[in-house]
């Protein structure tokens, strides 16, 4: 009896432990999901809004006032380290797709991309892909990223 006891309470605590965990791995997917996506959001504001606001604010001041030559120069300059800083910040940050690439494939990884990223953007999205495409499996890892990379830029830029 007392066996029996102790091999209920043991199986009892392996089922907690087992639904504490399973639990758990969902909160850490949603964290992992909502952190991808700020990152994504971030990435975009800063290219897409920060860099051009810089870049215009540069070439207007570069032509607006030449008869206060230092300061707007010293204005420009400044403006122009800023865009330099952002710029190198959003290149040396790592891809967040690139464990996705690694995980599941160039194509794979772009259907995900495409369809969370530019859903919007489309009526619809029909994917048809070559089985040559399958080679792309076999790519380097840095390949790999670089061709994902340019695809979902071309995506990005038809949308």
């Amino acid at each position: 009896m007392e066996v029996a006891r102790a091999t209920g309470e043991r199986l009892l605590g392996d089922l907690a432990s087992a639904e504490l965990t399973l639990r758990l791995l969902v909160l850490e997917r949603d964290r992992l999901a909502e952190t991808q996506l700020m990152d994504q959001r971030t990435r975009r504001v800063l290219h897409d809004d920060v860099l051009p606001l810089l870049q215009t604010a540069m070439l207007r001041l570069d032509t607006v006032d030449r008869t206060d030559g230092a300061s707007t120069s010293e204005t420009t300059a400044l403006l122009g380290d800023a865009h330099r800083m952002i710029a190198g910040l959003l290149r040396e940050l790592p891809s967040p797709f690139s464990a996705e690439v690694a995980k599941l494939g160039v194509v794979a990884a772009l259907q995900r991309a495409v369809t969370n990223e530019l859903a919007d953007a489309f009526s619809a999205i029909t994917w048809s892909v070559e089985p040559a495409l399958e080679r792309c499996r076999a790519l380097s890892p840095l390949s790999a990223e670089v061709a994902f990379t340019a695809v979902r830029e071309a995506a990005g830029r038809c949308a």
